[in-house]
């Protein structure tokens, strides 16, 4: 499916731990990651530029108490990966 060839290995990864809302510092731990600028650049970034998740204060990027959701265009890729995993 053209939806999963586009996103990357990462954008994978951080889509199927995705649950509920979740925080940058949920999501580091549920990747196991430990370093934010490489989170950054090849994980979050590419999501929320492919639209598989939003912001939950988008007008505050910034905001200590951010967390990240899964769009519906990403909560059907995840329903994707998580067949193909089975």
């Amino acid at each position: 499916d053209q939806a999963s060839d586009q996103a990357s290995d990462q954008a994978k990864r951080l889509i199927l731990v995705l649950d509920k809302e979740m925080s940058r510092q949920d999501l580091m731990q549920a990747l196991d990651l430990k370093h934010n600028p490489t989170f950054r650049e090849n994980y979050l970034h590419p999501v929320l530029n492919g639209e598989w998740i939003e912001m939950t204060i988008a007008e505050r990027p910034n905001d200590p108490n951010q967390k990240y959701r899964l769009t519906p265009k990403g909560k059907a890729l995840q329903q994707q990966l998580k067949k193909m995993i089975q």
